[in-house]
């Protein structure tokens, strides 16, 4: 009881600050549904869900989610026009999981060749190519089951990879421990666990996906390929206050890029700058890069 007395008063504490009417109002349905559980005895049987009837909620909320998809493939077209996308007959989306966001920057691009859609899990590409289905693209979207840390032979041209790699290092320390990746992003508190313990020994962690992912870039790279990712603090991150976590990804992000450098990559950042100068979305000029190899 002592914990529900102090979290009233932190809903109080709240109250008393900055809120706003949207907040206000899902407050007062969210009270009132947990009211009408309680009443029904719906809590013996399950724990709270969200009003599901609430249709303007939810149309509210799949447009929310569907405009910021949109605005990261906005982000990405200027990157993809300063490597002359169209140019290539195939391109790969790395570890794309459920949101087509470089599907939609290249349909906003106009690409018209063949899209790989490279994930350990088949089953979230195959509903990415689904939902991309509703928008008629000009190009074909084919998704291929790869664990990139097994051993694979396939090397591309074009790779592309959107705030990629603190989903490699989930990816990485879930095989690594035996956790099932389902899990980490189902079970509420999964990732965070996870991310706590990687932080646990963050220097020796940092080094071994370093080691680790830079092989992998390095491999699936073809001759005079090109590398363009981005890695910048997500949603999730900033919702579950994972702010070590993403210093941690962002850190191994800079990394990397060196690393691949030293290797037999150019950084060619100038296209970068020269596609984002006035450019001003969910990442910036230091959240991405254009790697080619040589």
């Amino acid at each position: 009881m002592s914990n529900t007395n102090e979290f009233l008063n932190k809903i109080q504490k709240h109250l008393n600050g900055n809120i706003s009417q949207i907040e206000l109002s899902h407050l007062n349905k969210d009270l009132e549904t947990v009211l009408d559980r309680l009443e029904k005895d719906e809590y013996k049987k399950s724990g709270f869900n969200v009003n599901k009837f609430n249709v303007p909620d939810r149309t509210r909320e799949f447009y929310i989610y569907l405009q910021f998809y949109c605005e990261i493939g906005q982000n990405w077209t200027p990157l993809l026009k300063a490597i002359d996308i169209n140019k290539y007959k195939e391109v790969v989306d790395l570890c794309p999981g459920y949101t087509p966001k470089i599907e939609l920057a290249l349909f906003y691009s106009g690409y018209k060749g063949k899209v790989i859609a490279i994930d350990k899990d088949i089953d979230s590409p195959k509903r990415l190519v689904k939902f991309m289905e509703l928008f008629n693209p000009p190009f074909k979207t084919i998704p291929e089951k790869i664990d990139l840390f097994d051993h694979f032979k396939s090397k591309y041209k074009v790779i592309i990879g959107n705030h990629i790699i603190d989903d490699l290092v989930v990816d990485l320390y879930c095989k690594k421990w035996g956790i099932s990746k389902t899990e980490i992003y189902e079970k509420e508190g999964a990732i965070t666990n996870l991310w706590a313990k990687i932080l646990k020994d963050k220097d020796k962690n940092l080094a071994e996906c370093l080691t680790k992912l830079v092989d992998i870039f390095e491999r699936i790279t073809a001759k005079n390929g090109i590398i363009l990712m981005s890695q910048y603090k997500s949603y999730m991150e900033k919702l579950l206050n994972l702010d070590e976590a993403a210093r941690f990804s962002r850190t191994l992000f800079k990394m990397i890029i060196k690393e691949l450098c030293k290797i037999g990559f150019v950084n060619e950042q100038n296209l970068v700058q020269k596609a984002l100068k006035n450019y001003k979305g969910h990442f910036g000029i230091n959240d991405c890069c254009i790697l080619r190899k040589l």
